[in-house]
């Protein structure tokens, strides 16, 4: 058996912080003081970094929408699930239009973003992605019309595609 004497090493203070050379005398585990203060900015949602920088006035999204709807109801075939499945989206999106005026800033501002893809038919890889960002944080409050606006994005990007595959064959 081995008596404690003083013949023990003496640890080193460093000036490091590692874990192993301060301990809980040192206060290694205890909450920051700005963390309980709240004086650091809340963390935000992860939005996807599209390159759909533009946005379309809010005034032009139920045209533009109306456009696009138009476009996949034009390409549909005459298949009655997929029929179904249009004329949903086309109800969801009558409340939408209904909503427009009243939405939060941050889903408004996804959706004119969205619509800058429609008119230009591009960067719809990027539309999806804003508009899986927009039903993550707008199912909540809006869900009775934001699956329809997804659907939307995704058959449009279908169709364009389709026609732009079909154009080079």
């Amino acid at each position: 058996m081995v008596a404690a004497d003083s013949e023990t090493p003496e640890i080193q203070q460093s000036t490091s912080t590692s874990y192993q050379t301060t301990g809980p005398e040192h206060g290694w585990n205890d909450i920051k003081a700005d963390y309980l203060s709240g004086s650091k900015r809340a963390v935000k949602a992860a939005i996807p970094n599209t390159s759909i920088e533009a946005k379309v006035e809010p005034s032009n999204v139920r045209q533009i929408c109306q456009k696009a709807y138009l476009d996949c109801a034009s390409a549909i075939s005459s298949d009655p699930a997929q029929k179904r499945m249009l004329m949903d989206t086309g109800k969801r999106l009558e409340l939408m239009y209904e909503r427009l005026d009243k939405l939060d800033g941050g889903v408004l501002d996804k959706i004119c973003r969205i619509c800058v893809a429609f008119e230009t038919s591009s960067n719809l890889s990027n539309a999806q992605q804003l508009a899986v960002a927009l039903v993550a944080s707008a199912m909540a409050n809006e869900g009775r019309w934001v699956t329809g606006f997804k659907r939307l994005v995704d058959m449009y990007k279908t169709v364009i595609e389709s026609t732009h595959n079909g154009a080079q064959q």
